[in-house]
């Protein structure tokens, strides 16, 4: 998705944030590649990549997190194992 979206829904098994893409908004999916500007919490059932020159705000929840050098990210990351993580995508 490249773009602006605010506010943004997204309950897929992937997504990618492209270079040009700005979201205000949380965030669900199995896997999740930011390259643009994320305003917003992202719950990941399995992987988040943070790319090189993104800029991510909030909170990231995941099993698996990678995250590329020059990537921003201004808030917390949470790896969880994945039964917390069913557990937390169903409430």
């Amino acid at each position: 998705m490249d773009g602006w979206k605010e506010p943004f829904s997204c309950r897929k098994n992937w997504i990618t944030i492209g270079p040009h893409g700005n979201v205000v908004s949380d965030i669900k999916a199995r896997e999740v590649v930011i390259i643009g500007k994320v305003k917003g919490n992202i719950l990941c059932g399995d992987r988040a990549d943070i790319r090189s020159g993104c800029v991510v705000t909030g909170e990231i929840i995941a099993r698996r997190v990678m995250v590329e050098d020059r990537a921003a990210i201004k808030g917390s990351v949470e790896v969880r194992a994945a039964d917390q993580l069913a557990r937390q995508q169903l409430t």
